[in-house]
C-alpha cells in the first residue's frame, strides 16, 4: 500500500474512438485521473552524436484513492 501523500501527479487520457478520414484517428472527450504517481525514469544509450534516450516510466493508479473527473 502506499501513502497518499505520495500520490503528487494528475493523469489527462483521451481514448481513441475511431479513425479519421484522412489517416489520423478521432479521439473521445478527455478524463483526468487524480491523484496518481507517475515514476520517471531516463534510460541511455551510447554516447555524443550517437546518443539514444528511452523514457520507460509507470504510472500508479490506486482506485482507492483516484477519482475520475470528466
Amino acid at each position: 500500500m502506499i501513502d497518499k501523500r505520495l500520490l503528487i501527479d494528475k493523469l489527462q487520457v483521451k481514448l481513441v474512438k475511431d479513425k479519421g478520414d484522412y489517416g489520423g484517428f478521432v479521439y473521445d472527450e478527455s478524463f483526468t485521473l487524480s491523484p496518481v504517481r507517475f515514476d520517471r525514469n531516463l534510460a541511455t544509450a551510447g554516447k555524443d552524436n550517437a546518443r539514444q534516450e528511452t523514457k520507460p516510466s509507470v504510472i500508479f493508479i490506486y482506485p482507492k484513492y483516484c477519482k475520475t473527473v470528466a
